[in-house]
Formats: structure tokens, C-alpha cells, sequence
């Protein structure tokens, strides 16, 4: 003979899984933060920066966005891309989900050899980081004062952080 349990006792378990998923979503949101900011301790301590900290100049994201317009066709004005012709995300959630922890170095080496799709590698570096600038001003990375440099061995030291790491 099966025994029924009582509805105050199923209540409790239900209770007390939520609060078990709770905690431990909780914790990991916790650990997840202080892991994003122990990576941005030690990329400090080695000479390195974030995004976040105001890398290109908004005269700089002004020149990338007159330059970007011939990227418009494949990457969109948002920069979202357009996965149906091969065009990937170069700012955004997408973007950010793809290149986060990477440097400002691999996108500049990226985007140097592979674009424009007609002509790759047939910008100048001053076009290409006037680009970049404009891209991370869209992903809603402040300006800062300094400009973004052309000098891959700096650029190498920019890390890309997505902001949403870092809760």
C-alpha cells in the first residue's frame, strides 16, 4: 500500500530545491565576477587594459564610421552581419560573445587581412583602428582621450571585455 505524503511536505522540498538552485546560481554569478575581475587584476599588473577604460577618441570613431560605410552592405549599420551571406557580427552582444578576452591586436590582424572582402589588407593602419574605434564606440565602449594606436605591439596589450563578465 503506497502512503501519500503530506502537501505541506511536498511544498517544503519544492521550496527547498528553489532555494538550492537559487544559492547556486547566485554563487556562480559570484565566482563568475570575481574571476572577471582576478583576469582584469593580473592583465593590469601585466601592462594590460580593457576596452572599457576609454581606448580611441571620438574623433577617431568619427572617421571609422565615414569608412565603415562601405563595410554597410555585409555587416549592417549595427554592425550585427548577416549570417545568411558569411558576414559575422563586428559589435554588439554577438560581437562581444565572440571576442571577449581577445586583444584589440587579433581583431586590428582580423580585420587587416580579411577586409574589405573586395580588396583585404587595402586600407591603412590608421583606417583600420579608426574602424575598430567606431566598432567598439557601437558596442558602447567609451571614449577616452587618448587615440587608439596603430602600433600592433600596444593594440596587443587592449583586451576586449564584454561588460556583462564583469556583473
Amino acid at each position: 500500500m503506497a502512503t501519500r505524503t503530506p502537501s505541506w511536505h511536498a511544498a517544503a522540498i519544492v521550496i527547498a530545491t528553489a532555494v538550492i538552485v537559487a544559492v547556486t546560481a547566485g554563487s556562480q554569478g559570484i565566482v563568475r565576477g570575481a574571476t572577471a575581475t582576478a583576469a582584469r587584476a593580473a592583465q593590469t599588473s601585466e601592462g594590460k587594459r580593457s576596452v572599457q577604460n576609454g581606448v580611441y577618441t571620438e574623433d577617431q570613431a568619427k572617421r571609422g564610421g565615414v569608412v565603415y560605410r562601405r563595410c554597410l552592405l555585409c555587416h549592417l549599420d549595427t554592425g550585427e552581419g548577416d549570417a545568411n551571406i558569411g558576414a559575422p557580427p563586428v559589435a554588439g552582444e554577438e560581437f562581444l560573445k565572440n571576442w571577449s578576452t581577445r586583444t584589440l591586436k587579433e581583431l586590428f590582424d582580423t580585420m587587416s587581412t580579411s577586409m574589405p572582402q573586395d580588396n583585404p589588407g587595402g586600407l591603412t593602419p590608421k583606417q583600420y583602428v579608426d574602424v575598430m574605434s567606431y566598432l567598439l564606440q557601437m558596442s558602447k565602449f567609451p571614449a577616452g582621450k587618448e587615440a587608439l594606436p596603430t602600433d600592433t605591439a600596444q593594440l596587443d596589450r587592449i583586451i576586449i571585455e564584454n561588460p556583462r563578465d564583469s556583473r
